[in-house]
């Protein structure tokens, strides 16, 4: 089990506290972040919801998409999304409370890729 949250660690050597004891530990789960309604693909020209790091969006008309990472800790979210290896513009919205709104508009109608990272790791895909 994960127990996320910020910890106070402290260290003795010879029941003395180590230099700059205790330390200030933040962990998080990488599991606990929700991308909710994401399709394998769409069609030219519909909007629909993405995210994930597997998924591939065949073509995605100017929408908003949600990722609520509410129960995963504390952290940074990155969110990438590509085509032919051509970094696309995407927007973020932190909504507060961990949850953010994310938008992109494709350029070409030819598969885009999309990975999210939280803290640095790879979001699994949903």
């Amino acid at each position: 089990m994960i127990c996320i949250g910020e910890f106070r660690i402290e260290i003795l050597y010879d029941n003395i506290p180590i230099d700059n004891s205790p330390f200030l530990s933040r962990s998080f789960d990488v599991n606990k972040i929700k991308i909710q309604d994401f399709p394998s693909s769409t069609l030219l020209g519909s909007s629909t919801y993405f995210i994930s790091n597997e998924y591939l969006c065949w073509w995605i008309f100017d929408d908003e998409y949600l990722v609520d990472a509410t129960d995963s800790g504390s952290g940074n979210l990155e969110i990438a999304i590509s085509r032919d290896g051509k970094n696309i513009p995407n927007y973020v919205q932190n909504e507060g409370g961990a949850r953010f709104r994310i938008k992109f508009v494709p350029d070409q109608s030819l598969t885009h890729h999309v990975q999210i990272k939280f803290n640095g790791i790879e979001i699994p895909g949903k």
